[in-house]
């Protein structure tokens, strides 16, 4: 697990929690704490809770097949 200094740092699409839910109203899902929102994972907990998510890992890279 690792952590950011700020919410910003944090870009969910870069994260191995991070999933598409394709609901309209609640288009993003974090696996990790369990919830679909309307706005970013991470916006949802610094606003809930003041502090940046702590469930924050970071997907490997991949290296593109279309090189």
């Amino acid at each position: 697990m690792q952590t950011a200094s700020t919410p910003a740092d944090i870009r969910c699409h870069r994260c191995a929690h991070y999933f598409i839910t394709h609901h309209p109203d609640q288009p993003y899902g974090c696996q990790a704490l369990g919830f679909k929102s309307r706005i970013e994972p991470s916006k949802e907990v610094f606003k809930a809770s003041g502090e940046p998510c702590r469930f924050f890992n970071p997907h490997p890279r991949t290296t593109s097949r279309y090189r």
